[in-house]
């Protein structure tokens, strides 16, 4: 049994657990994974429909660790409950492993790092951009081939619930006024009501629902504005350039190592500024380096990773 520890309802948390859902499915049968969450409504409802079993934190610290053989924690912080977890795990010599973004707060060492951060100078070995654990959707679009603006117009806003209502309307006000025909993502935090009502505020916002891959919103849009998480490296997958939003200093020093890495750009003064900025040249560049280092094959290294260290049976899913 593999139990997936994370948090749909933290900022970026909806990323994570479609990741938990994502590498649990190829690796092994559904009836042998469970995924434990906080009390939440939305993402309850959203498991039961995929045939996912759930159960709570409190519930897991129960199981863990008589009916679990591996146990993978995809949170950006360690609170209480995921330190007991993580305690009773290595009391009882159960395989952990922690998933890190681009942007999380430094963690413990108690569980060896598999998945996307920090950035490995060996391409081949975990973690790393390569490592990215992406729907395998990405690997498909990554293939594409793409043509890119003179000047970005259509642009994706995928913040990943890290901004505020207040926050998210200052700013797609001011890409609106500027003529951009603006996309967000999923965003669980804010009410349908006040979503309906910046619809019709700025005519022509779209918004992306509660989607299973980002790939497809990530393709058709010229530029991404994201948080330097797994949002960046999905749209490194997706050959879209991107620009990263930073709220706190974890969060810069990301962004800027991303930066050097070539994925995209980050804002460090204004946002209209770094949009002026991007021509054709830059566009391609950006997206041509996103998609060669992060070429959506993280999935499948991670499960011969884990199947290597004897964790998961052979191959499933064809993956």
């Amino acid at each position: 049994m593999i139990l997936f520890w994370t948090d749909p309802a933290a900022p970026g948390g909806w990323s994570r657990l479609e990741r938990s859902i994502t590498l649990g499915i190829h690796a092994v049968a559904r009836r042998d994974m469970v995924v434990a969450l906080p009390r939440n409504r939305g993402a309850e409802k959203y498991l039961a429909a995929r045939r996912i079993a759930f159960v709570s934190h409190e519930q897991a610290l129960h199981r863990c660790p008589q009916e679990i053989d591996l146990l993978v924690l995809d949170v950006a912080g360690r609170d209480r409950s995921a330190m007991q977890v993580t305690e009773s795990c290595l009391l009882n010599r159960v395989a952990l492993y922690a998933i890190h973004d681009p942007g999380d707060a430094a963690g413990g060492t108690e569980a060896v790092a598999l998945g996307s951060w920090p950035p490995n100078h060996d391409p081949q070995s975990p973690p790393g951009p390569a490592w990215a654990i992406l729907h395998p959707r990405f690997r498909h679009v990554n293939r594409l081939k793409r043509a890119y603006p003179r000047r970005a117009r259509k642009l994706l806003l995928h913040l990943e619930d890290r901004c505020s209502h207040r926050g998210l309307s200052d700013l797609i006000d001011e890409l609106w006024r500027q003529g951009f025909r603006l996309r967000v993502g999923p965003v669980s935090s804010i009410r349908d009501n006040l979503k309906r009502a910046l619809s019709r505020k700025y005519p022509g916002l779209r918004w992306v629902g509660a989607a299973e891959c980002m790939a497809r919103p990530l393709l058709e849009a010229d530029v991404a504005i994201v948080a330097p998480g797994a949002a960046a490296l999905e749209a490194a997958a997706a050959g879209t350039p991107a620009l990263y939003l930073s709220r706190t200093q974890a969060e810069r020093d990301a962004a800027a190592k991303l930066e050097s890495l070539g994925f995209g750009v980050a804002v460090t003064t204004s946002l209209s500024r770094s949009l002026e900025d991007l021509n054709h040249e830059t566009l391609r560049r950006l997206g041509e380096t996103g998609r060669n280092r992060v070429d959506a094959r993280g999935l499948f290294r991670t499960l011969e990773f884990l199947r290597d260290r004897g964790h998961l049976p052979p191959r499933l899913n064809g993956a």
